[in-house]
């Protein structure tokens, strides 16, 4: 179904075409928007609205009281740091039911040019003044990305891995299936 909507984004490219592209200028740029504006003078704002605000997140998750339970056990000051833009991002944690458990959304702002976005450095020291924490060391990120978990380690960062592989063993400084798991790889970080 995402496929369907961003064709409708970007009209002239076949959809098969349109997913390799995606897929590329995810691995080159972090993100495929970055690479369809590169290349393509594709406008972020109108990308955003016609794919990312037009996906019906509300069909395709739910609330969920677990992870709710888990983030309201943290006792760290919690961020939400997504590569999405921030109406994208406001959706998905209200139709979970956690939006009210972070500090703040660190999201990519399609009207910045050059936007920064995860793996790149900027990103990261982005999120790092939006937090107000000038210590790497105090800053910990859970992602399901590679690239991602590899630029938070060389910040300094605290990096867990979400895999159902177990090719990734080393990646990061610990691997979990399942967000739920995070406490058992943090536990300083949890209420017991």
């Amino acid at each position: 179904m995402s496929a369907d909507l961003l064709q409708k984004a970007v009209m002239f490219f076949d959809i098969d075409n349109f997913e390799r592209l995606c897929i590329q200028y995810t691995i080159d740029y972090g993100l495929a928007i970055r690479g369809l504006i590169q290349h393509h003078d594709v406008d972020p704002v109108d990308y955003d609205i016609k794919v990312d605000q037009s996906l019906p997140i509300e069909d395709l998750l739910s609330r969920d009281e677990k992870l709710r339970q888990m983030i309201q056990n943290c006792s760290a000051h919690r961020w939400a740091f997504t590569n999405a833009g921030l109406p994208h991002a406001t959706r998905v944690l209200k139709t979970l039911g956690v939006n009210d458990l972070f500090e703040g959304i660190i999201y990519c702002d399609y009207t910045e040019p050059d936007f920064p976005c995860k793996p790149y450095p900027e990103a990261y020291i982005k999120a790092m003044k939006m937090a107000g924490v000038s210590d790497p060391k105090k800053c910990f990120l859970v992602d399901d990305s590679i690239k991602n978990i590899n630029a938070a380690k060389e910040m300094g960062w605290t990096a867990i891995l979400v895999t159902e592989s177990k090719e990734h063993k080393n990646v990061g400084d610990a691997q979990i299936e399942e967000i739920y798991e995070l406490s058992a790889v943090l536990p300083q970080l949890f209420r017991q």
